[in-house]
């Protein structure tokens, strides 16, 4: 059964609102949206909503667990934000760096608390569970492999070692770890490295950035770099610290992230650019957090400007997210010969979707992120091209 305070919040939900549903199987909330609300043959306390795998199912929210899902997706259990909002109010002033003050709950320790503290869902569909399934079985067997590959690579070196411990004098002991040691390269005196953390590419998404945080194959710093960079090539120079706690996918007081993010700062691979809405700092890479993160593609194309119009427009497409996004570009360019302007309906029907559809709208945004599209003056519920895509 919900609790108390969850029982009230369903009866806020509206139509389009987004939010997660906890599932004890797998211990964890899925992602989902609420499509409408009940009608004259179902309860006033149900809600049809869609998941991440684009199943629909009705749920009595009155008695599922559920939380709001912000932004991107970042939501914690009921206990842990209630802590962290009593910190909060005894704390008057967050760091002069733009970091939030720091907990010192460490991630794993957050996700095991998750597991035990939360309640159960007996609203699920055998479709919705097997999709869920499927995403932790790739989970665990994606860990399981780098554990391997690491013991595999270090089996030979412990195995030689251990024989040779049992001719060696006591006193050679300390030695002989210190030697493993630096073989292994896990010297807890060893500064963790950015370049050794995630190839990037013209193709790295937030996504992939995130995954990869994940499953342990990137530093903290490594990950908070990539994202800025990620977000450069997408065409936003500027993202805020808490945009980039969300886009991991983390608690925003984390304390080995927050230390992460003052050690890039004082190694000057970030700095502060103003502040954006609400006040949140901004920041950006330097040219030495550009040249040591980049990848080589970009440097590529930093040095090779395009010289034509059309060397541009097939640069543009070439970083497109998806198909739609290079259709919507198409049609715009159509429409700017006509000396016209399309609405998100109209661009929607050039793809052949509606304009709810997920990948349509992030085709969307992404050229208006990176100012490729933007409404027409004349119509303000009209895109056209903007200057930025023509050279001659």
């Amino acid at each position: 059964m919900a609790r108390s305070t969850d029982a009230l919040k369903w009866k806020k939900v509206k139509a389009g609102s987004l939010i997660a549903v906890y599932w004890k199987e797998y211990k964890h909330y899925f992602a989902c949206k609420v499509l409408r609300k009940h009608s004259k043959e179902t309860p006033k306390s149900r809600f049809f909503v869609e998941y991440e795998d684009q199943s629909k199912y009705w749920h009595n929210l009155a008695t599922t667990k559920f939380r709001w899902l912000e932004d991107v997706g970042v939501f914690v259990d009921d206990e842990a934000e209630e802590d962290a909002t009593v910190e909060s109010e005894g704390e008057t002033e967050q760091e002069s760096d733009g970091t939030p003050p720091m907990i010192s709950e460490n991630e794993n320790d957050e996700d095991d608390d998750l597991d035990t503290k939360l309640e159960s869902n007996d609203t699920l569909t055998p479709a919705t569970k097997q999709s869920a399934k499927k995403r932790k079985e790739i989970s665990e067997d994606s860990a399981k492999e780098d554990h391997d590959q690491e013991a595999s690579g270090n089996g030979n070196e412990d195995q030689d070692q251990d024989e040779d411990s049992s001719h060696q004098p006591k006193n050679k002991v300390k030695e002989r770890k210190t030697t493993k040691s630096a073989k292994t390269g896990k010297s807890k005196s060893s500064p963790k490295g950015t370049k050794t953390a995630l190839s990037l590419s013209m193709k790295t998404t937030v996504k992939h950035v995130k995954n990869a945080n994940e499953n342990k194959g990137t530093t903290k710093q490594g990950a908070l770099l990539s994202l800025l960079m990620v977000h450069r090539m997408s065409g936003t120079n500027t993202v805020t610290y808490e945009r980039l706690v969300k886009d991991l996918g983390c608690h925003p007081k984390t304390k080995k992230l927050a230390q992460a993010w003052k050690e890039i700062r004082q190694q000057n691979l970030v700095e502060e650019e103003g502040c954006g809405k609400g006040k949140q700092k901004l920041f950006r890479l330097t040219q030495e957090g550009i040249e040591s993160i980049a990848p080589d593609d970009y440097k590529h194309e930093l040095a090779n400007p395009p010289k034509t119009t059309m060397e541009l427009h097939e640069r543009i497409k070439s970083h497109a997210i998806n198909n739609h996004a290079v259709k919507i570009f198409e049609r715009l360019l159509h429409a700017r010969k006509e000396e016209s302007s399309l609405s998100r309906t109209e661009l929607a029907a050039a793809c052949g979707v509606t304009v709810n559809t997920k990948s349509y709208a992030c085709a969307l945004k992404q050229l208006r992120e990176n100012g490729y599209a933007v409404f027409d003056p004349k119509n303000k519920h009209h895109f056209v091209l903007s200057e930025k895509c023509f050279i001659d």
